[in-house]
């Protein structure tokens, strides 16, 4: 399939009800759909979520797929939930907060960000994206100085 794309609709046919069903099967799926249909993928990780909702890497990589794909509603959504099981980690409140600036809810932007940053622990990357997140929420906000500083930050980060 790799070297022949047109094959692709045979090969999950030919393997039937085995590959398709099953969480592992699903994610397995998602997984071999990014890049080259990232929709495909979510539909995939969605399904093998409805058998493992907590599986955190599952959880990440629907949510990475979704807001790429500019579908910051389910994004949301989805962020609620895995903040419900994973309430410690920075990844979800980083998506959640991209996904309210996305949709011009700034305040809730800032909000989510600052509460992620907080349970940030030596991921400059990271840091660096929510730092840039409530650049974009403050100067929305009218925040002028906030969001200097929050640019200044990410700046010095990416040195």
């Amino acid at each position: 399939v790799k070297n022949n794309p047109n094959y692709e609709d045979d090969l999950v046919e030919a393997l039937g009800e085995e590959l398709q069903g099953g969480k592992q099967s699903n994610k397995q799926l998602g997984e071999y759909y990014i890049g080259k249909n990232n929709l495909k993928a979510i539909h995939r990780f969605q399904l093998a979520l409805k058998e493992t909702p907590t599986d955190f890497d599952l959880l990440k990589k629907t949510i990475l797929l979704q807001v790429q794909e500019q579908n910051y509603t389910d994004a949301l959504t989805l962020c609620e939930n895995a903040l419900a099981i994973y309430p410690t980690q920075p990844i979800f409140y980083l998506l959640q907060g991209v996904s309210f600036n996305a949709l011009q809810e700034y305040k809730k932007a800032d909000e989510s960000l600052k509460t992620g940053l907080d349970f940030l622990i030596e991921n400059p990357q990271m840091e660096t994206d929510f730092h840039e997140q409530l650049e974009i929420a403050n100067k929305a906000l009218g925040n002028t100085k906030a969001a200097e500083t929050y640019r200044e930050k990410a700046t010095n980060l990416k040195k």
